[in-house]
């Protein structure tokens, strides 16, 4: 009886670990739709490619009260069309009204109806575009928004998604919304 117990204790912490494993091995595909732009993506959903996203901000470091630093968001995307509104945009100086951007799991052929992570960012100014041609032509452009907004959700053992952390923030006053 010992041996059997000892060897379901050994097999729950193989199923444990492994399961573990999987979800940190998860990979992701990372999409985004700019609000005003022309459908230029092939997928049903109309939402473009991206290969990354970073997104950086810093708490005051000499007082507690003082101001936060959001850096810019930067988004790696292929070379093309939307790499080049992309630099149209930081050129004239003109505002996106609102870019979404979210990590979707890879290899889903139906993506869940919430992502487990989003980003919406509000009133965007594109501050820098650089472009990188080689075997893989890539643009990173670097986003800097008035309001962001991150959203995540946790999926059910039943295979649904349901909503999780949520918060926005207001760069321009400093505070939460």
């Amino acid at each position: 009886m010992r041996k059997l117990a000892l060897a379901v204790s050994l097999c729950v912490c193989f199923a444990a670990t492994s399961r573990a494993v999987a979800q940190a091995d998860l990979s992701y595909e990372i999409v985004y739709s700019v609000d005003g732009w022309p459908k230029m993506s092939t997928r049903a959903d109309g939402k473009l490619h991206a290969y990354s996203l970073a997104l950086a901000a810093k708490p005051p470091q000499s007082a507690p009260t003082g101001a936060v630093n959001v850096q810019a968001l930067t988004v790696v995307v292929p070379v093309g069309d939307p790499a080049a509104l992309f630099m149209k945009h930081a050129l004239e100086g003109r505002l996106l009204n609102t870019v979404l951007i979210e990590a979707l799991p890879a290899g889903v052929p139906k993506p869940p109806s919430r992502a487990p992570f989003a980003v919406r960012l509000t009133s965007v100014h594109v501050s820098s575009v650089e472009f990188g041609v080689a075997a893989r032509g890539t643009v990173s452009v670097q986003l800097q928004p008035s309001r962001i907004e991150v959203f995540t959700a946790t999926q059910t053992s039943t295979g649904a998604m349901q909503p999780g952390q949520q918060f926005g923030w207001d760069i321009m006053k400093g505070k939460l919304m």
